[in-house]
């Protein structure tokens, strides 16, 4: 966006579709004005790729360089943002439980003995 007025503005028409409580604006400059919203380990910002769509992430509540699971591309085309987060939270535990399958097999090798 051209300004910071604007992604201000777009920031609160998103955080009037919130169902939960605790959303907290966030809005920052990089080559263009940009926003999303925070609450706690949920971040959801409008997709760049799909406009009028969003893009939830969670993670362990940093800003930057932290753990993060982000939505998969197929699953951003969702226009309602309460539903990108449960969708988000769905994919999370399923990547999980996925993840906790492979490490069990790879435990299984690294344990046997020669």
């Amino acid at each position: 966006m051209k300004t910071k007025r604007k992604a201000e503005a777009q920031a609160k028409k998103l955080l009037a579709k919130m169902k939960s409580p605790g959303w907290k604006i966030d809005v920052w400059e990089n080559m263009g004005w940009h926003y999303c919203l925070r609450n706690g380990v949920l971040t959801i910002n409008p997709s760049s790729v799909f406009p009028g769509t969003f893009l939830c992430l969670i993670g362990d509540g940093k800003s930057s360089g932290g753990l993060s699971i982000c939505t998969p591309m197929s699953a951003i085309r969702n226009k309602d943002p309460n539903k990108a987060i449960r969708e988000q939270t769905e994919f999370a535990k399923s990547a999980i439980n996925k993840y906790q399958a492979i490490i069990k097999k790879a435990e299984k090798i690294i344990s046997t003995k020669r």
